[in-house]
């Protein structure tokens, strides 16, 4: 007789070209800050990862959170997260670090 199940929400600030929120870019905004100091930058990430475009917005609470039109960018976003959460077990260099955080931020934008 009574239904409560919970709605689910809508995906915020979506990126009509790219399909894909642009909040998800405050996941990685923030560390930017650090792009001066490798060594904080990846004590930043050891002590709070970069969650999943999934993990970020899931799909048990929100609507259409992958779909055909972002599938490939979210695939592409997910490899750059887990790249840069693995950052303490790799050699990446500052600038290479900073490529990934331009690479994200384009698969969110479109630039």
């Amino acid at each position: 007789m009574f239904n409560f199940k919970k709605s689910k929400k809508e995906v915020i600030g979506i990126n009509p070209k790219t399909n894909v929120s642009e909040d998800y870019w405050n996941e990685f905004y923030g560390r930017t800050f650090f792009f001066g100091d490798i060594l904080k930058l990846k004590e930043s990430i050891l002590n709070l990862p970069i969650k999943t475009y999934s993990q970020y917005f899931p799909i048990n609470t929100y609507n259409n959170v992958i779909n055909s039109r972002n599938k490939d960018r979210i695939i592409k976003l997910d490899r750059i997260v887990f790249t840069l959460n693995n950052i303490n077990e790799t050699d990446l260099t500052l600038d290479q670090v900073k490529d990934l955080f331009n690479q994200a931020h384009n698969l969110i934008y479109n630039k």
